[in-house]
């Protein structure tokens, strides 16, 4: 029986190898292609996985460390590659990819600072400038990754849901109801992406952003208000740590110098009182026609915008390490 036992227990230890390699993606060498560029060019961390490529591909490496052009290798399962922490979401589908999936070879690791974060952001337009918000996001999502954090990027699709509406039912409303309806069933969206997600990590540090345009984002100076749900104290204090960035950097004789905003439009209410994670709403525009809305004032740059959200981030991470 122990002759038996032992090639049994080594034929099933290769065949759960086999089917492991059989689920790992693939990918082709190109001229050029190193086993660090390979890697990268996936989002993978070379220092980290660069011995298990070898292991994976050792029939396919000449000199030691050489790629063949034209060969197929096997990429390691990577739960931390810039892939997969960095996960692009469409709503309504469902529909998930890499958000940076052409940019993920010029990606460095910066810091493990935000390892046990995760962060939803959400960009929104309702001004004349609809890639200003997102080239924000974007930036703000790229410095968020290479310090070590998880972030989804939750995103309306282009088709919307608009044409799920016949010609009749859009007579029998108004073109503010529907706005409403529409809106309204976005935040339903994303409670159901964000609380499916919250539970698969809730253990770890988990925040909302929402970037929103507010009019005109085209002139020089901008001006940013700030809210947060006022029976969320971890969303306050979130909201606090953003504004305190933005108010350090804002032009000082047009800034506020009062707290961020509570939410009162009823779409932000039911996105904050719904969702199992903290929420902060971040607007950007020109706010001429709403003189009490409070607001900091400052330039118009969207690199600094991003640097600034990014410091508001890391400042709120900080203070909660330093209270544990």
């Amino acid at each position: 029986m122990k002759h038996f036992l032992f090639p049994l227990l080594g034929f099933l230890f290769i065949g759960f190898h086999a089917n492991g390699q059989d689920s790992l993606e693939t990918t082709v060498a190109k001229s050029g292609d190193g086993i660090f560029s390979l890697l990268r060019k996936h989002g993978i961390n070379p220092a980290s996985y660069y011995a298990e490529f070898l292991a994976l591909n050792q029939e396919n490496i000449k000199n030691g460390s050489e790629l063949y052009i034209g060969r197929e290798y096997l990429l390691p399962d990577a739960p931390d590659s810039f892939k997969n922490m960095g996960r692009l979401i469409k709503v309504p589908e469902n529909t998930e990819s890499s958000i940076f999936e052409k940019e993920l070879a010029k990606l460095n690791s910066k810091s493990n600072t935000l390892k046990n974060a995760v962060y939803y952001l959400i960009s929104e337009n309702d001004g004349e400038n609809n890639m200003f918000i997102e080239d924000i996001t974007m930036n703000l999502a790229k410095e968020l990754l290479v310090n070590g954090a998880r972030v989804y990027i939750i995103k309306q699709s282009q088709d919307g849901s608009e044409e799920d509406h016949t010609s009749s039912d859009m007579e029998a409303q108004t073109e503010t109801d529907h706005k409403e309806s529409q809106l309204l069933a976005n935040a339903q969206n994303y409670v159901d992406v964000i609380n499916k997600r919250y539970l698969r990590h809730s253990k770890k540090y988990q925040r909302i952003l929402v970037v929103r345009s507010n009019g005109s984002t085209s002139s020089r100076n901008l001006d940013v208000s700030i809210f947060h749900h006022d029976k969320s104290e971890e969303g306050q204090k979130f909201a606090e740590n953003i504004q305190s960035v933005f108010r350090d950097n804002g032009i000082k004789s047009r800034s506020v110098e009062n707290l961020a905003d509570v939410f009162e439009d009823k779409n932000n209410l039911f996105l904050a009182t719904n969702t199992l994670v903290p929420i902060t709403i971040v607007e950007m525009g020109d706010f001429k026609s709403n003189q009490n809305q409070k607001k900091i004032s400052v330039r118009s740059d969207k690199q600094a915008l991003a640097k600034w959200l990014t410091n508001g981030l890391f400042k709120d991470y900080a203070d909660l390490e330093i209270e544990e």
